[in-house]
C-alpha cells in the first residue's frame, strides 16, 4: 500500500530532527497516498528516517537536485505557454493563414440627401423642445450634436439640419421661414428661442410635420451670434426666393437689411442716414411685386429708419 505519493516542490525545505543525524522533516502540501478509490489530495508533514547518516545525506543531496530539476521543467513550460499566447495575439503571426468568410456583406451606399445641398454653417449645439414631459409642459432635451445650416444647389432653399452624436438620428430638420424670429432665452447670451411650424425631424414610417418650439444653447456667446448672423441671412434668402424677388444683385442687400433688423442695436450698427435710403429703395422696388410678408419687412424698415 502507498504511504508516500507526491511530486517534489520548491516549498519541501528538508530540514534535520532535533537529536537525530539520520532523520530529515519536511512539509508537502500536495500529497495523494490515500486514494479511496480516487485520488485524494492533502497536505502532510512527513519525517522520514533513515539507517545512518550516510545514506540520509545522499538523500538529502538527491531530493535538492531533483527538486531544483523540477522547478526548471515548470519554469520551461511557462515560457512555452507564454510563447503560445503571444503567437496567438500576434496579428503577424496570422499572415500565411487562411479564413474564409462565413457571411458575405455587399457594400451599401448610404444617401443622406445632403448631398444635393451646400454647408451654409456647421456649429455644435444642444437643441430642447417645448412640449408634454413627466413634469407636465417643459423643455425637453433633444440632443447634442452638429447643426448644419444647408443651401439646395437647385432651389436654393435653406433648411436646419441637426443630428444627434454617434446615433446620427434627426433631431431638428426644417426649412427656415418668415416666423422663425430668433429670441435670446432669457438670462443666457448663448441660447437662442423660435417657433417653426413645419418640422420633420421625427419620422415614423413616413415624414410627419409638426409645430414646434425650439431652443438652441450654444458653446458661448459667439458662437450664437454667429448663428443668428447667418440664420437671418438665410432666411431673408429663402424668403425673397419664395417671393420670386430673389436675385444674386439684390441678395447681399436683402441680407444686409435682415442682419440689421434681427439686432436690438440697430441704429449703431448703421453708418449713416444714406445707408438707410439706400435700402428703402431696394424694398420699395421689391415691395410692389412681393407678398404681405415683403411688405412687413419693408414696413418695419421704415419704422426703424424713423428713428434715425
Amino acid at each position: 500500500k502507498i504511504c508516500g505519493n507526491h511530486i517534489l516542490s520548491k516549498e519541501m525545505n528538508l530540514e534535520a530532527k532535533q537529536g537525530s543525524d539520520r532523520t530529515w522533516v519536511y512539509s508537502c502540501l500536495a500529497d495523494y497516498s490515500d486514494e479511496g478509490g480516487a485520488a485524494v489530495l492533502k497536505a502532510i508533514t512527513v519525517a522520514l528516517r533513515f539507517k545512518d547518516a550516510a545514506i540520509a545525506n545522499n538523500f538529502f543531496d538527491k531530493f535538492n537536485e531533483s527538486k531544483k530539476k523540477n522547478e526548471e521543467i515548470k519554469n520551461t513550460k511557462k515560457e512555452d505557454t507564454h510563447q503560445e499566447k503571444t503567437v496567438k495575439t500576434d496579428p503577424e503571426a496570422d499572415d500565411d493563414m487562411e479564413s474564409t468568410r462565413l457571411v458575405k456583406l455587399d457594400k451599401v451606399e448610404v444617401t443622406t440627401g445632403e448631398e444635393f445641398e451646400d454647408v451654409e454653417l456647421e456649429i455644435r449645439a444642444k437643441m430642447y423642445m417645448w412640449g408634454e414631459g413627466n413634469a407636465g409642459l417643459q423643455w425637453k432635451d433633444r440632443g447634442v450634436g452638429p447643426l448644419k445650416l444647408l443651401r439646395h444647389k437647385e432651389t436654393g432653399l435653406t433648411r436646419l439640419l441637426m443630428r444627434r452624436d454617434k446615433t446620427l438620428k434627426i433631431c431638428g430638420n426644417h426649412i427656415l421661414s418668415q416666423e422663425m424670429n430668433l429670441e435670446p432665452k432669457q438670462g443666457s447670451d448663448k441660447t437662442w428661442v423660435y417657433t417653426c411650424h413645419a418640422d420633420y425631424s421625427d419620422y415614423a414610417g413616413e415624414a410627419q410635420m409638426k409645430v414646434a418650439t425650439i431652443a438652441l444653447r450654444f458653446k458661448d456667446s459667439t458662437n450664437a451670434e454667429k448663428f443668428r448672423d447667418v440664420f437671418n441671412k438665410c432666411k431673408a434668402r429663402n424668403l425673397s426666393i419664395r417671393n420670386g424677388t430673389h436675385s444674386d444683385s439684390s441678395e447681399e442687400e436683402f441680407i444686409k437689411l435682415s442682419v440689421l433688423l434681427s439686432s436690438s442695436q440697430a441704429t449703431k450698427q448703421a453708418h449713416n442716414q444714406d445707408e438707410f435710403v439706400r435700402l428703402s429703395v431696394l424694398l420699395g422696388t421689391a415691395h410692389n411685386n412681393a407678398d404681405s410678408a415683403v411688405c412687413d419687412l419693408v414696413e418695419d424698415f421704415v419704422k426703424l429708419s424713423c428713428l434715425l
